[in-house]
Protein backbone atom coordinates (compact mmCIF):
# COMPACT_ATOMS: atom_id res chain seq x y z
CA UNK A 1 0.00 0.00 0.00
CA UNK A 2 3.03 2.33 0.12
CA UNK A 3 3.12 2.50 -3.67
CA UNK A 4 6.68 1.29 -4.16
CA UNK A 5 5.67 -0.46 -7.40
CA UNK A 6 4.24 2.82 -8.74
CA UNK A 7 7.56 4.49 -7.98
CA UNK A 8 9.52 1.81 -9.82
CA UNK A 9 7.04 2.01 -12.72
CA UNK A 10 7.63 5.79 -12.89
CA UNK A 11 11.39 5.42 -13.21
CA UNK A 12 11.47 4.84 -17.01
CA UNK A 13 9.59 8.15 -17.36
CA UNK A 14 12.18 9.97 -15.25
CA UNK A 15 15.53 9.31 -16.94
CA UNK A 16 18.51 9.95 -14.71
CA UNK A 17 16.48 9.80 -11.51
CA UNK A 18 17.89 7.30 -9.03
CA UNK A 19 15.59 5.84 -6.38
CA UNK A 20 16.47 4.57 -2.91
CA UNK A 21 13.85 2.53 -1.05
CA UNK A 22 14.66 1.89 2.58
CA UNK A 23 13.10 -1.02 4.42
CA UNK A 24 12.67 -4.70 3.97
CA UNK A 25 9.78 -6.97 3.32
CA UNK A 26 8.30 -9.58 1.05
CA UNK A 27 7.90 -7.16 -1.90
CA UNK A 28 11.60 -6.33 -2.10
CA UNK A 29 12.58 -9.14 -4.54
CA UNK A 30 9.56 -8.40 -6.75
CA UNK A 31 10.49 -4.70 -6.91
CA UNK A 32 14.01 -5.62 -7.95
CA UNK A 33 12.77 -8.00 -10.68
CA UNK A 34 10.36 -5.32 -11.92
CA UNK A 35 13.19 -2.78 -12.09
CA UNK A 36 15.26 -5.26 -14.09
CA UNK A 37 12.39 -5.86 -16.53
CA UNK A 38 11.91 -2.11 -16.95
CA UNK A 39 15.63 -1.53 -17.50
CA UNK A 40 16.05 0.73 -14.46
CA UNK A 41 17.75 -1.63 -12.00
CA UNK A 42 20.99 0.35 -12.32
CA UNK A 43 19.15 3.34 -10.76
CA UNK A 44 17.26 1.47 -8.01
CA UNK A 45 18.92 0.97 -4.64
CA UNK A 46 17.37 -1.31 -2.02
CA UNK A 47 19.65 -1.17 1.02
CA UNK A 48 17.06 -2.85 3.26
CA UNK A 49 16.16 -1.83 6.78
CA UNK A 50 18.35 0.96 8.10
CA UNK A 51 18.57 2.39 11.62
CA UNK A 52 20.03 5.68 10.28
CA UNK A 53 17.11 7.13 8.31
CA UNK A 54 18.00 10.77 9.14
CA UNK A 55 21.43 10.25 7.53
CA UNK A 56 19.75 8.85 4.41
CA UNK A 57 17.36 11.81 4.30
CA UNK A 58 20.35 14.16 4.33
CA UNK A 59 21.83 12.33 1.33
CA UNK A 60 18.91 12.63 -1.12
CA UNK A 61 17.57 15.47 -3.24
CA UNK A 62 13.84 14.83 -2.89
CA UNK A 63 11.46 12.49 -1.09
CA UNK A 64 8.78 10.42 -2.82
CA UNK A 65 5.87 8.89 -0.93
CA UNK A 66 3.49 7.39 -3.51
CA UNK A 67 1.19 5.56 -1.09
CA UNK A 68 -2.02 4.08 -2.42
CA UNK A 69 -3.53 4.45 1.05
CA UNK A 70 -2.10 6.27 4.03
CA UNK A 71 -2.83 7.40 7.56
CA UNK A 72 -0.98 10.48 8.76
CA UNK A 73 2.23 10.09 6.77
CA UNK A 74 4.89 10.41 9.46
CA UNK A 75 7.66 9.79 6.93
CA UNK A 76 6.43 12.75 4.88
CA UNK A 77 6.54 14.97 7.96
CA UNK A 78 10.10 13.83 8.71
CA UNK A 79 11.20 14.48 5.12
CA UNK A 80 9.63 17.92 5.14
CA UNK A 81 11.26 18.80 8.45
CA UNK A 82 14.56 17.68 6.92
CA UNK A 83 14.00 20.35 4.25
CA UNK A 84 13.42 17.97 1.36
CA UNK A 85 11.05 18.66 -1.51
CA UNK A 86 8.23 16.13 -1.12
CA UNK A 87 6.27 14.42 -3.87
CA UNK A 88 3.44 12.34 -2.40
CA UNK A 89 0.16 10.85 -3.42
CA UNK A 90 -3.16 12.43 -2.56
CA UNK A 91 -4.05 9.52 -0.25
CA UNK A 92 -5.42 9.32 3.27
CA UNK A 93 -4.23 12.12 5.52
CA UNK A 94 -1.41 13.30 3.24
CA UNK A 95 -3.36 16.25 1.74
CA UNK A 96 -4.05 17.54 5.26
CA UNK A 97 -0.32 17.96 5.87
CA UNK A 98 -0.10 20.76 3.32
CA UNK A 99 3.32 19.52 2.25
CA UNK A 100 4.90 19.21 -1.16
CA UNK A 101 3.35 18.29 -4.48
CA UNK A 102 0.49 15.78 -4.45
CA UNK A 103 -0.31 13.41 -7.31
CA UNK A 104 -3.20 10.98 -7.77
CA UNK A 105 -2.52 7.62 -6.08
CA UNK A 106 -1.26 5.01 -8.53
CA UNK A 107 -0.50 7.51 -11.31
CA UNK A 108 3.05 6.71 -12.45
CA UNK A 109 3.02 9.44 -15.11
CA UNK A 110 2.02 12.21 -12.68
CA UNK A 111 4.56 10.88 -10.18
CA UNK A 112 7.39 10.94 -12.75
CA UNK A 113 6.50 14.47 -13.88
CA UNK A 114 6.35 15.74 -10.28
CA UNK A 115 9.68 14.10 -9.43
CA UNK A 116 11.39 15.63 -12.47
CA UNK A 117 9.97 19.05 -11.58
CA UNK A 118 10.96 18.75 -7.91
CA UNK A 119 14.51 17.83 -8.87
CA UNK A 120 14.72 20.74 -11.32
CA UNK A 121 13.87 23.33 -8.64
CA UNK A 122 16.59 24.90 -6.52
CA UNK A 123 17.11 23.19 -3.16
CA UNK A 124 16.15 26.38 -1.32
CA UNK A 125 12.60 26.12 -2.69
CA UNK A 126 11.99 23.01 -0.57
CA UNK A 127 11.85 24.90 2.69
CA UNK A 128 9.38 27.51 1.47
CA UNK A 129 6.08 26.96 3.20
CA UNK A 130 7.41 24.14 5.38
CA UNK A 131 4.81 23.30 8.02
CA UNK A 132 6.33 24.64 11.22
CA UNK A 133 3.24 23.24 12.94
CA UNK A 134 4.98 19.84 12.96
CA UNK A 135 7.98 20.88 15.03
CA UNK A 136 8.15 19.45 18.53
CA UNK A 137 7.64 22.88 20.09
CA UNK A 138 4.56 23.58 17.97
CA UNK A 139 3.03 20.19 18.72
CA UNK A 140 3.62 20.57 22.48
CA UNK A 141 2.07 24.05 22.40
CA UNK A 142 -0.93 22.76 20.45
CA UNK A 143 -1.44 19.90 22.90
CA UNK A 144 -1.27 22.33 25.84
CA UNK A 145 -3.88 24.59 24.17
CA UNK A 146 -6.17 21.59 23.59
CA UNK A 147 -5.93 20.50 27.23
CA UNK A 148 -6.54 24.08 28.41
CA UNK A 149 -9.74 24.28 26.30
CA UNK A 150 -10.90 20.90 27.59
CA UNK A 151 -10.23 21.88 31.23
CA UNK A 152 -12.45 24.98 31.10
Amino acid sequence: HKGHRVLVDAMPLAPGVAVVILGDGPLRPALWRRAQRLGVADRLFLPGWRPDVPRWLRSVDTFAHPSLEEGLGQAVIEADLAGLPVVASRAGGLPELGVGVLVPPGDRVALAVALREALARPASAASEGSPARFTIAAMVAGTARAYARWAR
